[in-house]
């Protein structure tokens, strides 16, 4: 899934959460932080530390990835 804004990531990490069936309590629980932070992660992702969220996202068996943009090519005519 490509990720262009925090809320992205919010959303992802949302879905994968009740895919999985946890409350934000037993994130919390999981990775003994406090339930307000889950829901930081999850309605305003803007200001959230790159450390919290690893934290979050491992609770969740989720990796973060970074790759390079891919190159846009031009198509129009000469």
């Amino acid at each position: 899934m490509l990720i262009d804004k925090p809320i992205d990531i919010a959303q992802l990490f949302k879905l994968h959460r009740k895919q999985r069936g946890m409350s934000q309590a037993r994130i919390a629980e999981k990775t003994a932080t406090r339930q307000d932070m889950v829901s930081k992660l999850e309605n305003r992702p803007e200001n959230i530390r790159l450390q919290e969220l690893m934290n979050l996202m491992s609770a969740l068996d989720l990796e973060l990835y970074v790759a390079p943009k891919p190159k846009k090519r031009w198509h129009g005519d000469w």
